[in-house]
């Protein structure tokens, strides 16, 4: 399923690659199976697209947690 999920919202950013919510989505499955860095590197496509949006708040609480947890 999150390799299905994964090819969908690809697509979604072949459409609109500044619309954040798909990366978002992204970072979210990539945490999900437990691949940290692919996660944090869409979340933070997420702060550069939409920096004052409250999907940014969740990205960035997002990359704190992952980048503690690497520490």
């Amino acid at each position: 399923k999150y390799n299905e999920a994964i090819e969908k919202y690809k697509k979604a950013i072949e459409i609109d690659p500044n619309f954040p919510q798909p990366y978002y989505i992204h970072g979210l499955i990539y945490l999900n199976t437990g691949q940290k860095d692919e996660a944090i590197k869409y979340f933070r496509q997420v702060l550069e697209l939409a920096p004052d949006k409250s999907l940014a708040d969740e990205a960035k609480q997002s990359i704190n947690k992952l980048t503690k947890k690497n520490e």
